[in-house]
This record gives C-alpha cells, structure tokens and sequence, in this order.
C-alpha cells in the first residue's frame, strides 16, 4: 500500500482504531445498571416512545360514529389455526364467524362495536394489563393482538372491496395509532421526555460526534493514501 501523506495517514489510523475501541469495548460493556450502552438507550428511548404515544382514548371516542355500520364479509388469515384463533375474537365480540380453511365468514356484526373491542384490548396491553386479555380469549395476550391485526387488515381489504372507504381509512389510522401500539409497547414502562432532558441530549449529542468521528477517520485514511476528490479542470476547446 503506496502511502503519500504520512501525517493524514497516522491521523485517520488513530482515529479509526480509537472508535473501534469506543465501538466494541465501552458500547459494549454493562456500564448502565448491568446493561450495555446500546440496550440502555434502546430501552429508554422505548419508553420515551410510550410516553408520547397513547392516543388510543382519542380513537376509541372516534370510533363510537361506526357503531351499527355492518360487518359481513369474507377475510383471509395465513392459515386454518390463525382463522380459528380470528374467529373467536370476532365471536366474543358479536359477530357470527365462520371458518372455512384458512377464511373467516363473519355475519351479523358490528363493524364499530367490533373496532371498539378489539381497541380495548390494545389499551389492555398498553397498559400492561395482558392477563385480561389473554383470559378473555383463553390464548397468549401478544398472539391476540397479532390475531387482531391481521384480521383487521383482512376486514379493512374487504372495506374496500365494498367502496366504504370512509371506514377503510379509519380503521387503518386505529390499526397504526391503537393496536400496533398495544402490541409493541406491551411490557415498557412509559417514561416521559422533561425527566430524562440530561440523558436524552448526552445520546443525541454523542451520536453526531460519534458519526462525525467515523467520517472524519475514513477521510483522512483516503487522503493518506492520496483518494481524494478534486474539481474537474474546464475543459478547453
């Protein structure tokens, strides 16, 4: 390897060493109550997450203008169990399902009523209240809200099927803003921004110099070996 600028050279090797240094050792050491760097911020900034995010009361008073739209269509799950798991959410919540293979015939429901339940079980699990949910259907919690989000984008695809988009788009803002939420956030503490300002700014702050750092060290090891990028010259004719 032909070096041509010594001192850029050193300059980037040192940089590069030493963020490799930063990178496997101290981010990967328990240096937060027992947890490494990465997982500490990952898990707070989980919980930050969940602190801003609870907009499921918001959905569920917007979804009381659905109650008494009907819910009688066909939807497709993965497979016969997923069907069978579907159709008893949507039996204990009104509706008459049926399965055949690996489709649920649903009948005689509420397209509202049926939103509002599965919507209830979201805030359930957001608030960390899963074994009300897994007693009330009798199967694992984080399953029933994975069952419920299939199926409810099954019903949404049918929604549109049948022109009612007023209600196909609503449900696919209560399936992103409620029931992802509730599976997601299922287990995380909710922390709120202003009691973690000191920590949150440190991560932030450390993560531009940390990307600076990288970049930094991979252009001078370039410019050591002579890789740079120059303006054209005009071309004359």
């Amino acid at each position: 390897m032909l070096v041509k600028n010594a001192k850029a050279f050193n300059l980037g090797l040192l940089l590069i060493v030493s963020f490799a240094i930063v990178f496997y050792v101290i981010m990967f050491m328990p240096l937060f109550k027992g947890k490494t760097t990465i997982i500490y911020a990952d898990d707070m900034f989980n919980s930050l997450a969940k602190g801003s995010t609870y907009f499921i009361p918001k959905y569920m008073e917007k979804t009381h203008k659905f109650v008494g739209k009907p819910l009688d269509m066909t939807i497709g799950m993965k497979d016969g169990s997923e069907a069978e798991k579907a159709a008893l959410l949507f039996n204990k919540n009104g509706s008459n399902a049926v399965v055949a293979g690996d489709k649920v015939t649903l009948s005689g429901g509420d397209f509202g009523k049926t939103l509002l339940a599965a919507e209830n079980d979201a805030d359930l699990m957001f608030n960390d209240r899963g074994a009300e949910v897994a007693a009330k259907y009798g199967y694992d919690e984080k399953e029933v809200m994975y069952i419920w989000h299939s199926a409810l984008k099954g019903v949404k695809k049918d929604l549109d099927k049948q022109e009612r988009f007023e209600e196909s788009l609503f449900l696919d803002e209560a399936i992103g803003k409620v029931i992802e939420p509730g599976y997601n956030f299922y287990g995380i503490k909710p922390e709120k921004v202003k009691d973690h300002i000191g920590l949150l700014v440190g991560f932030l702050s450390f993560y531009v110099i940390y990307t600076l750092w990288f970049g930094y060290s991979i252009y001078e090891l370039f410019n050591g070996m002579g890789l740079t990028m120059t303006k054209a010259k005009a071309r004359k004719e």
